[in-house]
């Protein structure tokens, strides 16, 4: 199990305001996970391919994803590509062609879709390393629905994932929904009733629940996909603009607290969600993260050990056990 104790205040300034956040120190039956990087130079350029990721430059990586393999796939924002680390820790750069990329996520299969964010599409890495366009006229707009996803307008997406049936899901930021390409390549818009999203920045299905992060107004959506029933997940010590998610092994759902510098686990099995330091998995403030503007995607890879993309370093981290 993990929980976390309150150990000591630090203060940030966000916006010209001083606020005073607890620092959480994480006690588990590993310990206090090592910090090292796993790529990137701690300054923002692009070279490096073809040797050690940890001497290769970065700039701006928000998207990170692991597959079955070990390899490691990184959103490099302001290079606009998308970058692989193998694993023998060596990086290449694997798709190109995307206007800032925000996020990504690597299918069953080894394809890796990707939201070409700025760009107002969807993009799919192939296996064989193609990049192809499965979604958005590449204007800004919200439009198409039950109709070729290559024809429809989509605004700034910032999350994407995939179901058990190879449908693609991905968070229509800007224009506040979550839409999804079947296999048809036909896009649609879920409807979730007496429910408004503002600037939904996360989203993961398991079986027919779709869990959305309503980032704007910190809180998760929990959408069954059968019933079309909605519930909203309350928190006792409160969200604030939380992001990615993700569902362990366990089912509990795991949840980037961006303005609280932690990531944290939902016990799903509960109807009403009750969020407190013991549920904490890590304080990133005690990794040196106190800085973030917002943090970066994350990953939980199959031997336990967190990647994070630190956008403002221009690194991937990952956090060991």
């Amino acid at each position: 199990s993990v929980i976390a104790e309150l150990t000591s205040d630090y203060s940030i300034t966000k916006q010209g305001v001083s606020v005073v956040i607890k620092e959480l120190k994480q006690i588990s039956d590993k310990g206090i996970g090592t910090l090292t990087t796993v790529a990137g130079q701690f300054s923002s350029g692009y070279s490096g391919d073809g040797g050690l990721a940890t001497e290769a430059y970065l700039s701006d990586p928000v998207g990170v994803d692991v597959d079955s393999n070990g390899n490691i796939y990184i959103a490099d924002l302001l290079n606009s590509v998308v970058r692989k680390v193998d694993s023998h820790g060596i990086i290449t750069t694997v798709g190109e062609g995307f206007i800032y990329p925000h996020a990504l996520t690597v299918a069953q299969d080894g394809s890796v879709y990707v939201c070409s964010t700025n760009g107002n599409q969807i993009k799919k890495i192939t296996t064989s390393g193609e990049t192809v366009l499965i979604a958005g006229n590449g204007n800004r707009g919200f439009d198409g629905d039950e109709a070729s996803a290559i024809n429809a307008s989509l605004n700034g997406p910032h999350a994407i994932t995939t179901d058990a049936l190879g449908q693609i899901w991905f968070a229509d930021t800007f224009n506040n929904a979550i839409r999804y390409i079947d296999n048809n390549s036909i896009i649609h818009t879920i409807t979730m009733t007496n429910i408004t999203l503002d600037n939904p920045m996360g989203l993961v299905i398991d079986n027919n629940i779709l869990y959305v992060s309503d980032s704007g107004n910190n809180r998760i959506i929990k959408h069954n996909l059968q019933t079309n029933s909605t519930q909203e997940i309350n928190s006792e010590d409160g969200l604030s603009f939380p992001t990615k998610l993700m569902i362990n092994d366990n089912k509990d759902l795991i949840v980037s607290d961006t303005n609280h510098y932690s990531i944290i686990k939902l016990d799903m099995q509960n109807d009403s969600i009750q969020v407190k330091p013991s549920t904490v998995i890590v304080g990133l403030a005690q990794y040196g993260f106190t800085s973030f503007i917002y943090i970066g995607d994350f990953v939980i890879d199959k031997e336990g050990n967190i990647l994070i993309a630190d956008p403002q370093k221009h690194t991937i981290r990952k956090i060991t056990y």
